[in-house]
């Protein structure tokens, strides 16, 4: 994957990194079959909460100036250990090299974390709800699939 990125940059500086981890771990039907089936302790220990780490390896290695992370809406409520993932996501992803290892040398250190579309104040504002993250896909007239 990172030979692939590198070549197809090129010497390119202005890029937008866009990708996602699998959901599967955090939408709201798959964690209902996971709990209801195997039990919390199951899910707690499920390997694909922490998939959104290659993301972020990828991001502390190749340093975009721009990333979109995209998934399910049940990443907001989804808890590991009684954690909320989406918290610990953003974090990672403020300071993408400090939290993975990465051989990244270079300008990047912290991003600042935007949504794309603010339910409130400035787009380049301050703080931000874990809702704001949402995009309400219904509201650009594009009909969401599933329940996720």
């Amino acid at each position: 994957m990172d030979r692939r990125i590198t070549e197809a940059l090129g010497k390119a500086t202005n890029w937008v990194l866009i990708g996602g981890p699998p959901c599967q771990a955090y939408s709201l039907v798959g964690r209902s079959r996971v709990i209801g089936g195997l039990g919390q302790a199951k899910y707690d220990s499920d390997p694909r909460h922490h998939l959104y780490k290659h993301y972020l390896r990828i991001i502390a290695e190749h340093q975009p100036p721009v990333f979109v992370m995209e998934n399910v809406k049940g990443l907001l409520s989804a808890k590991v250990k009684q954690e909320r993932i989406f918290d610990r996501i953003l974090d990672d992803l403020r300071n993408p090299r400090a939290a993975g290892k990465s051989s990244a040398k270079g300008k990047t250190d912290e991003y600042r974390l935007m949504p794309l579309v603010p339910t409130e104040g400035e787009l380049l504002g301050g703080f931000y709800a874990p809702e704001d993250f949402i995009i309400r896909s219904e509201k650009f007239g594009i009909r969401r699939r599933g329940i996720g």
